[in-house]
């Protein structure tokens, strides 16, 4: 007769941690204020989301750039591109040949 294959498992992690691996303390987290405290006294803290953090600006731009735009083709970014190149030189040559009319130099 053929063993079963169950019988021989063993047990393969203890529940209990062991070593000196900390264990989760409840109200770890600390708030805006409480890090303004321990700043003044001396104490170094950093954000974890500083880079999503964006106090400060006073408005903030939600535009999302055309390369990031979800399904969005390499042939029509490049022809964003060529009509932005377009634009620009048009309006580059717009604003010289008005200043050339009023006598200032470019």
């Amino acid at each position: 007769m053929r063993k079963s294959l169950f019988s021989t498992v063993q047990k393969t992690c203890a529940p209990v941690p062991k070593g000196t691996f900390p264990k989760v303390q409840p109200n770890m987290a600390v708030t805006p204020s409480q890090m303004m405290e321990m700043a003044a006294h001396g104490v170094p803290v950093s954000l974890q989301n500083a880079a999503n953090f964006n106090d400060g600006e006073v408005n903030p731009s939600w535009d999302v750039p055309a390369e990031r735009v979800r399904g969005v083709d390499m042939a029509d970014l490049w022809q964003l591109q060529q009509s932005s190149r377009a634009k620009l030189k048009e309006a580059k040559a717009t604003a010289s040949q008005q200043q050339s009319e009023s006598g200032q130099q470019v």
